[in-house]
């Protein structure tokens, strides 16, 4: 996996701060590293991390903008780098009844990287790729 330079020192420095935080690389990006193809769509959850350090670390290293505060996802644009979606794990609760159901969603640092996984369609995107661990 060619993980880009940035991101991979964002790993690094949150690694050190928060010892059990991990940085996962998910959705297109993987998809396309695991076909062998060039990627522009470059998405990473960030777990272990609160929200508050999170943006804060973001921050000190570029710009970054919260585009979904309920999400808990981030638009960081590392200096001289292309946009990199981050977001923290959620959880998302359908609920209701007949054909329109209403979703509870909830960002949340200490959600377990599986419980985030469950929530995505069963495709690629449920598949990430631990950067401190260097695995799938």
């Amino acid at each position: 996996m060619i993980i880009p330079l940035k991101l991979a020192a964002l790993e690094r420095a949150l690694h050190k701060e928060y010892p059990l935080s991990r940085v996962y690389l998910v959705g297109g990006f993987v998809r396309d590293q695991l076909m062998k193809r060039a990627s522009g769509d470059l998405d990473a959850l960030v777990t272990g991390v609160p929200r508050d350090a999170l943006e804060k670390t973001l921050a000190r290293r570029g710009d970054v903008r919260l585009v979904g505060k309920t999400f808990g996802v981030y638009k960081w644009t590392p200096e001289k780098t292309d946009t990199i979606d981050i977001a923290l794990p959620r959880s998302e609760y359908g609920w209701g009844t007949g054909g329109r159901r209403d979703v509870t969603v909830q960002s949340d640092h200490t959600l377990p990287i599986e419980d985030d996984l469950q929530r995505r369609d069963f495709t690629v995107n449920a598949i990430c790729y631990d950067i401190h661990e260097k695995r799938y």
